[in-house]
């Protein structure tokens, strides 16, 4: 989560003047948000770096799915979509049948 973070970011998800200090953060905090990021990828980065270990990916195998259905433009499983958002993916896909059905 963290190698993912700095990815996105440029920077890593804590940073302080020290390590112990750094340390204290990454026990207490939660990272500030990746707001130029995609909503989605936000989400698959953030659920990395949950504090509670049950709220976790519980593999690195779900982490990787999640991020191949982002990369698909597919629903991802950390995060459920709004009905307006789960049309607009489900057009985008198919923008064909989208045409069409508009076009009635």
């Amino acid at each position: 989560g963290a190698v993912l973070y700095e990815l996105i970011s440029g920077r890593p998800p804590f940073l302080a003047d020290s390590p112990i200090a750094t340390a204290r953060k990454v026990v207490e905090e939660m990272p500030a948000r990746l707001s130029d990021a995609h909503r989605d990828l936000e989400t698959i980065c953030l659920k990395c770096l949950e504090k509670v270990p049950a709220r976790r990916y519980g593999s690195a195998l779900a982490m990787a799915e999640d991020l191949e259905r982002f990369a698909r433009g597919e629903p991802i499983r950390a995060r459920p979509l709004t009905m307006p958002e789960a049309l607009w993916r489900w057009a985008r896909r198919r923008s064909l049948a989208w045409a069409l059905w508009a076009r009635r």
